[in-house]
Order: C-alpha cells, then structure tokens, then sequence
C-alpha cells in the first residue's frame, strides 16, 4: 500500500506545483497587461495637444488631459480603434481597451482575454467637457466587497479611469457576444462592474473584489493626480502655455477698449453661475460667460453685449450685436483678436465664416480659473476723458486699480493657480466663491463692485498670477508699472 500511496502523492504535488505556476504566471501576464495600458493611456492625456495638432500651419490648440473613447466597433473592422464618438457629453462610458489608437500590441490578461476600459465623461475625449483642468474631477469611486471605499472617498480623489482585466469566463457569461460587457465583468456587494452611471456628471461604483467564485474581475485606475500632478505639471510646456493664455486674453480685452471712442474696457461677468443642463453639465459653456452692465469684478466675459451697448466698437463681429444670445456679442474670437488662434481651439476660416470661438482650446478649458476687474474710470459707461482718467491724487479718490502699490491700471486679469491650503473646487457653489481660486487681497477684491476698495497684490507663497493693462491699453505681464 506504501509503494502505492508514495507516487500518487507526488504526483498530486506536482499537479499542484505546476496549477500554482501556472496561476502566478496568468497572474503576472495581467499585471503587465494592466500596468502597461495605464501608462500608455496617461501618455495619451499628457501628449493629446502634440498628438492632435490642428489648423494650416498645424498648432497645438487642445489642452492636456483628454482621454480616448473605448473601442465599441471591433464589429465593424476597427478592432483596437477608440470609438470616434462616445455616448453624451459628461456621461461615463465602457469598452474595449483600444491598444489600437494607443500603438500598443493587443493586451490580453493572463486568461487570454481583452481588456477592457472606462472613462469618466469629464475627461473623454469626444464629445469633451466645456473645462477640463487640474481641477477637473474623475467619476469613478472604487469600493471593496466589505464596502470600504478603495479610491475615491473624497471628489478630489475619484479616479478618472479604470481598466479591467475580466479573467476566464464565469457561468452565464456567453464571450460570443465580443460587446456586451456584463459577459465579461461581474457583480459584487451590489455593484456591477459593467453597468456605468448614465447621467451627465454621475458617480459611477466599481467593485476590486478579488477572486471569489462568482468574481474575477482585477482592476487598476488612474486618478487626477496620475495625470496632472505626477505627469502634465511638470511639463515646461504647461506654465508658457498658460502665461501665454493669460497674456493673449489681456489683449483681447485691450483691443476691445482700442476698438471704441472712448478707449473702454467691458463689464464683468458674475462669479457667480446656476446649475444648468441635466446634473449641470452645461453649466460651464462658453456663453454662460455673458457680461453684466455695472460689473466692475467677476469673471472674463467671452460675450459683451452690455458692453457694446454703450461703448460700441469696430471689431468685426460686432455690428450685428443686438441680443444677450447673438454670438456677433462674443469677444473673444479669433476676428476679434486673431492673435487668439493658438489658444482659442480649431476657430480657423475653413471651419466656416463666423471665426466662432472654439469650445475645445486652451481659453474654453481654463476658463474658470480666469478672473477680471475694470477700473471705474474705464468702465464702458465712464464719461471721463481719457486724458483725466486715474488723475485722483488720494487712495480714497482712486478710480484705476493698483497691484501692490504700482499702477494707475485700466484693468486686471487674474489666473488662479493650484489650490492652496482651504481651498476646495468640487461643487458648483465651492467655484463659485472667489476664495477658493485667490488669495489675500485677491479674493477680497472680487468680493467688492468698487474700484477704490480694491486692493490687488502679487506676494509670496501665492499661485495668483496677474497680467495688467495699463492706461495707455497696453499689456503688462507683471503689473510692474510704477
């Protein structure tokens, strides 16, 4: 019985040594797989403007940080392509991994099977958020099977992407079907892998349960941070190009106060904005930019048409400037200030004759962090002559605006940096609130309609960045007039 017994017990610990490598090595092939297709798709967001030039010549016009769509059409010969349109704006959606568009061969786990790919709809690539910035939040919240939350207890820390390995097939999952995720991703504590939020903006749950049974899904995501704060920030490229926006944006309104009689500068818009569209995904769309007559604060205003009214102007666009809603009242377009164009998306004249602003370029998507203040002797309704503007000899009499005790100034343009320590950007009512983007000064001085009460500043251990135009409406990268 011994003689027996002794070889078939080695051979069942053979077996069980050759199952053990075979799992580690299928365990080791999907790690590869999942840890190769995040980095090319963090190498996709922080290259899209190189990868996607536009125009004649060719300029790099969209931002950092857009992500593919998934691959949904293997049925129609694209095997590996992102899909060219994805769902709804602002609507997470699911698919293939598209190794294809990325230049990746195809991954495969260790069970031989695709992966598969999600994306939060505020960092798709198509069709894209009306903002996307270092402030811009993932939709994906990453619990385990106990409920404990893995990734994303906190909006900042929401991931904006995850890849799926599905492993081998489970029972009642027919792989015939190549496009139906849930025969490829499982359910766990009442989450369904294959089964993203529909809404506009919605928080999608995804379940890292690990090897059960009924569950074989493995996942890896990739956060905000994964993209801006390891990756696209410490690109050189990123600081010119926004001090490039910032710069560019200050001559558009410079030349907007050239363009009229009196040599004025247009309102404001409000800080603050209403919800709009379904779970507020249009709430940041260009034309919510609209100035407001007596708005000496607030932020940019890509429409002008209060402003028009009373100063009047002989840029292109505006002569038929006669409602709120006519896009012949926005500014800043690129036959209003042509020198817009490298920051200003795809607005280019074969796109048609109205030179429309772009809701895709660097000014659309960074937007939010853009603030401005006209001084009262350069407000559209100002009756003083340009040669006795900013004559006040006292601070109390003062109607141009300061930095740090240098100026008169016609007006200032602010770019709001990365947060600092208390400031939050998640909800709608947080962006609305001048603190939470400026500091000191600064914020106070959103907060207060009055040229004389404002107090600007450029100090230490701030991410305030501040572009002055001068009384004469030229621009001042560093407000160091004396």
């Amino acid at each position: 019985m011994m003689a027996l017994l002794v070889p078939l017990a080695l051979v069942f610990w053979l077996e069980k040594q050759d199952s053990s490598t075979l799992l580690k090595t299928r365990d080791e092939v999907t790690t590869r797989a999942l840890q190769l297709a995040k980095e090319a798709l963090i190498g996709y967001a922080v290259s899209y403007p190189e990868q996607h030039p536009k125009g004649t010549p060719a300029r790099f016009a969209w931002v950092h940080g857009h992500l593919p769509c998934p691959d949904s059409l293997e049925s129609l010969g694209f095997v590996g392509d992102e899909d060219p349109n994805c769902g709804v704006k602002g609507v997470t959606v699911i698919g293939r991994f598209p190794w294809k568009t990325l230049g990746l061969p195809r991954l495969q786990d260790g069970s031989g099977n695709d992966l598969w790919y999600a994306v939060s709809g505020s960092f798709k690539a198509n069709p894209k958020m009306d903002i996307l910035n270092w402030d811009s939040l993932g939709q994906f919240e990453v619990i385990h099977s106990d409920g404990s939350v893995l990734a994303g207890n906190t909006p900042e820390s929401r991931p904006v992407a995850i890849i799926f390995s599905p492993g081998a097939s489970l029972f009642g999952q027919n792989r015939a079907d190549h496009h139906a995720p849930q025969n490829f991703l499982e359910r766990a504590a009442g989450v369904n892998n294959a089964e993203p939020n529909a809404l506009p903006e919605g928080i999608t749950r995804v379940v890292a349960a690990g090897p059960l049974s009924s569950f074989n899904d493995r996942l890896l995501w990739i956060s905000r941070d994964d993209l801006f704060a390891n990756r696209i920030e410490k690109r050189a490229s990123l600081e010119l190009r926004l001090e490039n926006l910032r710069q560019k944006v200050a001559g558009c309104i410079a030349v907007y106060g050239l363009s009229n009689q009196g040599n004025r500068l247009p309102w404001a818009a409000p800080i603050t904005l209403s919800s709009v569209g379904t779970g507020g995904v249009d709430t940041w769309q260009n034309d919510r930019f609209n100035d407001v007559s007596g708005g000496l604060v607030g932020r940019i205003p890509l429409k002008v048409r209060d402003s028009f009214q009373s100063t009047g102007s002989t840029l292109p666009s505006f002569s038929g400037c006669t409602s709120t809603d006519n896009s012949s009242c926005r500014l800043f377009r690129v036959d209003n200030c042509p020198e817009l164009l490298d920051v200003a998306g795809y607005p280019t004249p074969q796109e048609g004759t109205s030179f429309r602003d772009s809701p895709d370029g660097w000014l659309e998507k960074w937007k939010d962090h853009l603030f401005y203040a006209v001084a009262e002797d350069f407000k559209p309704t100002s009756s003083v002559a340009p040669a006795d503007r900013c004559a006040q000899p006292t601070t109390a009499d003062r109607k141009c605006l300061f930095v740090s005790g240098r100026g008169p100034f016609a007006a200032v343009i602010l770019f709001a940096g990365k947060r600092q320590t208390g400031q939050v950007r998640s909800t709608l009512a947080e962006r609305n609130q001048s603190a939470n983007y400026l500091e000191g000064d600064n914020a106070i001085a959103m907060t207060v309609n009055s040229a004389s009460d404002s107090r600007f500043g450029q100090f230490a251990n701030s991410s305030d960045a501040l572009t002055c135009i001068r009384t004469n409406l030229t621009v001042d990268m560093t407000c160091t007039m004396p």
